[in-house]
């Protein structure tokens, strides 16, 4: 049989600084680089988190990267990239480090109820379809408590934290994006419904009790479901279902 093509990771482009490997990225398919190329930087100067935050990626000490798709799909699909993104993270840390890390809506991965991964897509559109979408992927590799700054070390972590020993950044890269290569396969062959139900099995505040803070209001109640377009469905305490687009998750004791 022939050897499937890969798309993911057919172009590498390392750098050793960048102000923003989802900056570069933008520019390169703003400029009509294929699909499946990826930007990765030893160290990023103002590497991005959601809402505008900043994301801390100092050198050798992380995976900082970001990734060019150019599927065909319509514009509000735009959010469910970062899924499949989570499955692959997961996927890779269980087989490379025999740790299963906790899935927290709508883009983070966390390790011992602390983050150590986040996921930020942007997307440029046309005519209400996606033109491009850039899957950018920060993950704390070999952090220790003092590479933190003071105010993050209660809820932050690195896999070397967690394992005890320094992680080979270029070996979790080559396997990782392997898997993502192989879960993007899988979106683009069956959608996001496999992608949502394995997301679901690592989620470990799914049917807890939640908080949801969104920018003038907070809603609390119980992480009901993750919808197929996902969305996340909220149980109020009357009953009540609500879907909730975007807001940060925290969680509540029952």
């Amino acid at each position: 049989m022939p050897e499937k093509k890969k798309i993911i990771a057919n172009e590498i482009i390392e750098l050793d600084q960048v102000s923003s490997t989802n900056d570069y990225a933008y520019q390169l398919a703003l400029d009509g680089k294929q699909e499946g190329c990826v930007v990765v930087a030893t160290e990023q100067t103002t590497g991005k988190g959601r809402l505008g935050r900043k994301w801390d990626s100092p050198a050798y000490l992380g995976l900082w990267f970001s990734i060019i798709l150019r599927p065909t799909a319509q514009a509000p699909a735009a959010t469910l990239y970062p899924f499949f993104a989570s499955v692959a993270i997961v996927k890779t840390i269980q087989k490379l480090f025999s740790l299963t890390p906790d899935v927290k809506w709508p883009n983070d991965l966390l390790i011992n109820q602390k983050k150590f991964c986040g996921i930020l897509t942007e997307a440029a559109f046309e005519r209400q379809q996606i033109k491009f979408l850039i899957l950018g992927i920060g993950i704390n590799t070999n952090q220790t408590p003092a590479d933190f700054l003071p105010e993050m070390r209660a809820v932050s972590t690195s896999i070397r934290q967690e394992i005890g020993e320094w992680v080979n950044n270029q070996m979790f890269l080559q396997q990782l994006l392997t898997q993502l290569d192989s879960y993007y396969s899988i979106v683009l062959k069956q959608g996001f419904a496999p992608i949502i139900n394995l997301w679901k099995s690592f989620c470990r505040s799914l049917g807890q009790t939640i908080a949801l803070k969104q920018p003038e209001t907070t809603m609390k109640g119980i992480f009901h479901n993750l919808d197929q377009d996902g969305s996340l469905i909220l149980r109020q305490e009357n009953g009540q279902l609500v879907k909730i687009l975007s807001g940060d998750l925290d969680y509540l004791k029952k």
